[in-house]
């Protein structure tokens, strides 16, 4: 029989939510001298705390993350339209399409097409509207109702600014989660180790603190029988 430890960060959160319970139920002395209780369940709490600010960071960078899609796709369609119209009013003038930071590339099936990555996409967003407003009352998009492109251009860059933030925050805090973790296995594999060399402890009492027994070798600690 083998100890089966962190096989995996779900299985190694339920592990540890195990042992910690069967600490707290505990009465009288614990089984185990190894590791100083009130320091594992400090970090334990840590750890949580720590679990749910990076859960709510991805959420949130996600979030932000699709609307930015959204945004992008309407820009999309509506920057395809101006292209086509600038194509035709400029009899293909690359030079001054170039104006409009707009470069004409077709597809197999002879229409326009841009690139789908985003930063070229924002780029030549941003120069659509730059030169519009730069025109003026003499600006060829005046047919276009360029207030939606321009609220549509600026909730792109606010959703490319939130997405970065959150971004940034939850893999700051990923760093912290991880270390805390490290701490917390460690611990626990001291704990097992302690129980294990214990004489009077059974198979069955170990699953009680949060340990699972396999048949199998291929799992951190060997189980004497």
């Amino acid at each position: 029989m083998y100890l089966n430890i962190n096989r995996n960060l779900a299985e190694t959160k339920e592990q540890l939510a195990l042992l910690v319970a069967a600490i707290e139920e505990h009465e009288g002395a614990l089984p185990f001298d190894s590791v100083a209780v009130d320091n594992l369940l400090q970090k334990h709490q840590d750890f949580l705390q720590l679990d749910v600010e990076y859960t709510a960071a991805r959420v949130q960078s996600q979030i932000h993350r699709q609307l930015r899609y959204n945004a992008n796709k309407q820009l999309y369609k509506k920057s395809l339209r101006i292209a086509q119209y600038l194509k035709v009013k400029l009899h293909s003038n690359t030079k001054k399409l170039g104006e409009w930071g707009i470069t004409l590339v077709y597809g197999k099936s002879g229409r326009i097409k841009f690139s789908r990555r985003l930063l070229p996409l924002e780029e030549m967003y941003l120069h659509i509207l730059s030169k519009h407003l730069a025109d003026g009352e003499n600006s060829v998009l005046n047919r276009y109702d360029m207030d939606v492109f321009s609220e549509l251009t600026n909730q792109l860059i606010a959703q490319k600014t939130a997405y970065q933030l959150e971004t940034a925050q939850w893999r700051s805090i990923s760093k912290h989660r991880l270390q805390k973790l490290k701490e917390l296995i460690a611990m626990q594999r001291k704990i097992a180790r302690d129980m294990l060399s214990r004489t009077d402890m059974l198979p069955k009492d170990l699953e009680l603190w949060g340990f699972r027994l396999v048949e199998q070798h291929g799992t951190d600690l060997p189980l004497a029988s």
